[in-house]
């Protein structure tokens, strides 16, 4: 199963919900591909560190994948602080000038 998060909003607990049936005992031959914005579910509660894939845009509009396990970090890390931190990359540049000119 495949689902986009184009555009569409989904309360983070129902989506935590949705994975978590996904990873239970029952489903173990199921696989779900997902991309979200919600950082709740960033957690090694949730996610092993090979389960986890960032997409990071450079200024020349290229995309590159890379997973959570490529990337040094600590055993202990808490992985959606340190992401917010800008530890792992794949944070948007949001630049003020740039959206109040409509660019």
């Amino acid at each position: 199963m495949f689902r986009s998060a184009s555009g569409i909003y989904r309360h983070p607990l129902l989506t935590k919900l949705i994975v978590d049936i996904f990873c239970s005992d029952q489903n173990k031959k199921a696989q779900l591909i997902f991309t979200t914005h919600d950082i709740s579910l960033l957690n090694n509660n949730q996610f092993r560190r090979d389960e986890v894939v960032f997409v990071d845009k450079n200024e020349r509009g290229e995309s590159s994948l890379y997973a959570l396990s490529d990337l040094k970090i600590r055993e202990d890390a808490t992985f959606n602080k340190d992401y917010l931190q800008g530890k792992y990359g794949a944070i948007p540049v949001f630049r003020y000038d740039d959206i109040m000119d409509g660019e």
